[in-house]
């Protein structure tokens, strides 16, 4: 996922051209890199009694980063997401259909996501015994899983606007969007350690029982700000 997403990076990075003033025009092939801050729903309260229960405190969640990046192709788009925040994090790859005509002050498009769930709560397992190998690691808790999802995204083209002239411009073309995930299957809680630094890192983890699984379904609702030159 890490590559990949590097990739669609440095691809619309070193296009000529990826963002034309706004979405609305006749451009048949279009790059725009976004980034904005979220907020996901989620219904956790079964885990939330079991961290009151035995920690006497409540995993609060925060708004999160969100970073973008999508081709568009007149009907149709396609990208990669991002996001991260405490204890969430989620990331996808996702296609879809515009729903809106080429002309409309919104060029809203609805996307079908497939990604992962990922829940990185500061407690730890009740009762738990480090192995021999965890000994002075710093361990933590953390929930996996995969999701699938519908999101709504808008870019609102009347709130478009550019800066710069010539080659050096950049447009910048603001929107907001909903997203609805469902995880089909129960995660796996984990604990243990981080081995490597950077993209060798690896997580080596136990699996743990005795802690209530995550909601399956979740809401999320942010702003963005499309980026392009």
């Amino acid at each position: 996922m890490k590559q990949l997403l590097f990739l669609i990076i440095l691809l619309a990075v070193l296009k000529n051209s990826f963002c034309q003033i706004n979405l609305n025009g006749t451009e048949e092939r279009t790059f725009v890199l976004s980034v904005g801050a979220e907020k996901m729903f989620i219904n956790n309260e079964a885990f939330n009694n079991w961290t009151e229960q035995n920690y006497n405190k409540k995993i609060n969640n925060f708004a999160s980063l969100n970073l973008d990046v999508n081709m568009i192709l007149k009907a149709y788009d396609v990208g990669i997401d991002a996001s991260v925040g405490y204890p969430y994090a989620v990331g996808s790859i996702y296609w879809g259909r515009r729903l809106t005509s080429l002309q409309s002050k919104v060029s809203s498009f609805l996307n079908l996501h497939i990604g992962f769930f990922d829940a990185l709560p500061d407690v730890a397992p009740v009762n738990y015994v480090p192995t021999p190998d965890q000994q002075g690691k710093h361990l933590q808790l953390q929930y996996h899983e995969t999701y699938i999802g519908l999101s709504d995204k808008n870019y609102l083209n009347k709130l478009n606007f550019r800066t710069g002239k010539g080659k050096k411009a950049v447009s910048y073309n603001p929107g907001f969007y909903f997203d609805f995930g469902y995880e089909p299957w129960n995660g796996d809680w984990q604990y243990g350690y981080y081995k490597g630094s950077g993209k060798y890192s690896q997580f080596i983890g136990n699996k743990v029982y005795g802690i209530p699984n995550l909601s399956k379904i979740f809401f999320t609702t942010g702003i963005f700000i499309g980026i392009g030159n």
